[in-house]
């Protein structure tokens, strides 16, 4: 877990939006597998919101089906 949160940390510091949305979607699905479902749905739209403005619906798409 803390390997995501300094990736995501990094990617917002270097406002690396691919990376960061990269990053969020992967914590997300960690944080699923854990059972804290709560922060891992947060993730996983914060994820979906950035891939969708980068007009990147393959992701969205993928993040849709993984919820």
């Amino acid at each position: 877990m803390e390997h995501f949160e300094k990736a995501v940390s990094l990617c917002e510091e270097r406002k690396a939006r691919h990376g960061l949305a990269h990053a969020l979607f992967d914590y997300g699905r960690m944080l699923k597998a854990s059972g804290e479902r709560e922060r891992a749905r947060s993730c996983m739209q914060e994820s979906r919101t950035l891939f969708g403005e980068m007009g990147l619906e393959y992701w969205v798409k993928m993040i849709d089906e993984y919820e």
